[in-house]
């Protein structure tokens, strides 16, 4: 079972006692028989723990969701950016290698005709 499901049920129990019954029911060592090891209201304050940590939990989800949307934004238009400079160098060599066989064209031309 995951953590925040784990943690949604155990909120979801009577945070009045529900939780300790949870724990007797389950075998949990907090308890010995029908006496309770915990202090007096370790239910509450479990569920108000368990609360708060689910709530962390979907606020940390909902940051790193954005921070990997954000990033994967970043990431594609630096693509873009590296896929428009490798065409406009490729395009600035090609224009150079034609200049250069143009010039070795003419002077090999030029050396066959004299």
């Amino acid at each position: 079972m995951e953590a925040t499901t784990y943690v949604e049920s155990l909120y979801s129990l009577d945070c009045n006692g529900g939780l300790n019954q949870h724990f007797q029911e389950e075998g949990s060592k907090g308890h010995k028989g029908n006496q309770e090891v915990y202090p007096k209201g370790y239910g509450n304050n479990y569920c108000q723990d368990a609360y708060k940590l689910l709530e962390d939990n979907k606020k940390d989800k909902k940051l790193l969701t954005i921070a990997s949307e954000h990033s994967k934004n970043k990431a594609h238009g630096l693509r873009e950016v590296l896929e428009k400079k490798i065409h406009e160098e490729g395009r600035k060599l090609g224009a150079r290698l034609r200049q250069q066989l143009i010039g070795i064209t003419l002077k090999y031309q030029r050396t066959n005709n004299n």
